[in-house]
């Protein structure tokens, strides 16, 4: 699947429609401002706030196990872009756990547009 046909299907699974989130994507990947990722069926955009931090937003059509090993190649990519702080403005406990479990410590955000932080 394409990032477009993930983050779609991700989007409508959850009842909602995709366009806004797709167009938002693309303008902030065209303005530089965000990128990428993609492992097997699963997606993570990154929307820079600044130089050494990032907010994720996480899409995926995999089984959790793909998930699991999806997101230890985004860390790992992560740390080597420089980004030194991950942001969520979801609360998502499976998702922090699994963080966790792959050597990130999220924890509550120190920024009050986020619930959630992480340290790279």
């Amino acid at each position: 699947m394409t990032p477009t046909e993930i983050i779609s299907a991700d989007i409508q699974a959850h009842g909602k429609d995709p366009q806004a989130d797709l167009n938002a994507i693309n303008a902030a990947v065209q303005a530089k401002k965000g990128f990428i990722m993609q492992s097997g069926n699963t997606v993570l955009f990154l929307l820079m706030i600044s130089p050494e931090a990032a907010e994720l937003h996480l899409y995926t059509q995999d089984r959790p196990i793909a998930v699991g090993k999806a997101l230890k190649e985004f860390i790992d990519g992560i740390r080597k872009s420089g980004i030194k702080v991950v942001y969520g403005s979801e609360d998502v406990p499976q998702l922090q756990q699994l963080v966790s479990n792959l050597g990130l410590q999220a924890e509550p955000s120190d920024n009050p547009k986020y619930k959630w932080m992480a340290r790279t």
